[in-house]
């Protein structure tokens, strides 16, 4: 039988190895700790996954119909191409896109969503011939075009811009807008005809805005960077706060 002696040496060891085992959980606990996430970079398409008319597409070449078409990727690699083709189409982009989104011929409706979605910087939307209506609700960093027609190309609220961002109508009277809370920080730039180019927001520092051929109507809310209508004989450009119209 032990004595009391030999009862209480063993529970002060006891003691002693519980702190040690629990010095040494805590120092494992906070190595696992994880770090605080920095800004997020957006993402980019690791793989390309369209359906056209609800039957799946893998790429390289994603490729309508000459007839209305229902396409929807959630993304599109670097150096893929959707196609729509002729007919009047409908293009949800609700990931990233890396590669080349082309309306085609007809009236098409191309809508980049918000959440993930995102034009990248080797990226590029087209609506190519016919009145397109392009709609964007998330980040650009590449390129967006009306191409030929009179498109009509919004950034609504919650869409952003980078220096690099560039949008451009290209050929037909197209009107390009930014809604409110919207900043425009890249190259915006009407092109041919008479176009209308309507900035709720901020152009920034690094944001241009131009007018082109044609007898346009610019008009920027707030201007801290350079908004010129260019060379048009019966131009409007209108600044309500900051710096003026080059003309």
């Amino acid at each position: 039988m032990k004595g009391l002696g030999t009862v209480l040496y063993e529970k002060r060891d006891t003691a002693r190895a519980l702190t040690c085992l629990a010095g040494r959980l805590a120092a494992l606990g906070a190595a696992l700790v994880l770090p605080v996430a920095g800004p997020v970079a957006p993402a980019h398409a690791a793989a390309t996954v369209c359906t056209v008319n609800g039957v799946a597409q893998p790429g390289p070449d994603i490729v309508g119909t000459n007839d209305a078409d229902t396409i929807e990727c959630s993304s599109v690699e670097a150096g893929h191409t959707v196609e729509a083709l002729g007919g009047v189409d409908i293009i949800t982009l609700t990931g990233p896109v890396d590669g080349n989104v082309r309306g085609g011929d007809g009236v098409d409706q191309i809508t980049l969503t918000g959440g993930s979605a995102a034009v990248n910087g080797t990226g590029a939307v087209d609506g190519q011939a016919g009145d397109d209506v392009i709609t964007i609700r998330s980040l650009v960093l590449g390129a967006v075009r009306g191409g030929q027609g009179d498109d009509d190309i919004r950034f609504a609220d919650g869409s952003r811009m980078a220096a690099r961002t560039d949008v451009r109508g290209a050929r037909g009277a197209d009107t390009i807008t930014f809604e409110e809370g919207v900043d425009v920080s890249g190259l915006v730039e009407a092109n041919e005809a008479d176009d209308t180019i309507d900035v709720h927001g901020t152009v920034t520092s690094t944001g241009r805005v131009r007018g082109g051929d044609g007898d346009d109507s610019v008009h920027v809310h707030n201007n801290q960077g350079v908004v010129d209508a260019r060379s048009g004989a019966r131009d409007v450009c209108v600044v309500d706060m900051g710096t003026p119209c080059a003309r």
